[in-house]
């Protein structure tokens, strides 16, 4: 990898551009497999498109693909997230506003200013069948143009509306959850819930230390289960199956596994080191925060 990199103090308002020389400025496939765009237009004077701020998702999964979407407005008004799975058409639309604005110029740049809020630029990543890839960020300034991202967020809200897979589960089906962290250390935590019957279970490792297993068991509420159901369908966890999985280290020292117990009798799991979409990854820790909550509820 041939990359030049231009540094300034890393103090507020410095900043680092990185360029990889080799990233393809033209790309053969013609399938995505996954697309994670991001970008704030708050700078950008002309033209402005609906959204102010858009996040798009896309990518395959067992049940077809996965696409989310997130505007400032929701995240303000804190609606629910658009979320869910639909046919493959979308990843097809995608392609062509990716060629349209010609995503595939600025691969390869990266550029980040110390000391911005979040949200205040962006980032485009998108990932092929063949394994190439577009991938830019800068944390300064929008990534693409508003009418790009009108154009990307159109895609989802189509797709959403008029191309959702059917017959698949919902936060409804799920009768019980098994929520497991295992860690290097040999330190673990367990839920298990059926929607009333909730156990944990709790091993400290660290230090090498104690041998000591905590454990709690409780009869809770029936609607004390709904702000799991709130979650999953907030996050579109349910779909996640077939999401490749990240390399960071930090998700092989805590190693972090959901499973959806469902209706039918079958279950979903799924990891936290899935590469879903960024606005809603916090899901698998949201449901181990409820169920603290709901413990000191019953304390």
């Amino acid at each position: 990898m041939a990359l030049f990199q231009k540094k300034d103090s890393p103090v507020c308002g410095g900043s680092t551009t990185t360029i990889d020389s080799n990233a393809p400025k033209a790309i053969v496939s013609r399938e995505i497999v996954r697309l994670s765009c991001e970008s704030s237009f708050h700078t950008v004077a002309a033209p402005r498109g609906k959204y102010p701020y858009v996040a798009v998702f896309a990518a395959k999964v067992n049940d077809g693909v996965l696409a989310g979407l997130v505007t400032e407005n929701e995240f303000f008004k804190q609606e629910p997230q658009k979320i869910g799975v639909v046919s493959n058409a979308v990843l097809e639309k995608l392609l062509a506003v990716v060629d349209e604005y010609a995503f595939v110029k600025s691969n390869g740049r990266v550029h980040s200013t110390a000391g911005l809020p979040e949200n205040f630029g962006g980032h485009i990543s998108v990932e092929y069948e063949s394994g190439e890839e577009i991938y830019t960020a800068d944390n300064q300034s929008p990534v693409m143009s508003a009418l790009a991202g009108e154009a990307l967020a159109d895609c989802i809200l189509e797709a959403l509306g008029s191309e959702r897979v059917p017959g698949l589960p919902t936060a409804a089906d799920v009768t019980g959850i098994h929520w497991e962290e295992r860690r290097e250390d040999g330190g673990y935590h367990i839920i298990d819930w059926n929607g009333t019957a909730l156990h944990t279970e709790q091993k400290y490792a660290f230090d090498g230390a104690s041998d000591s297993v905590y454990t709690h068991d409780v009869t809770t509420a029936p609607e004390d289960f709904g702000p799991i159901r709130a979650m999953i369908d907030r996050s579109g966890l349910l779909y996640w199956g077939g999401l490749p999985e990240s390399d960071f280290k930090l998700y092989k020292m805590n190693r972090r596994t959901l499973t959806f117990r469902l209706s039918d009798g079958s279950e979903r799991t799924v990891a936290d080191a899935m590469r879903g979409p960024e606005f809603t990854r916090n899901g698998i820790f949201e449901t181990e925060m409820a169920v603290n909550d709901i413990l000191r509820k019953y304390e």
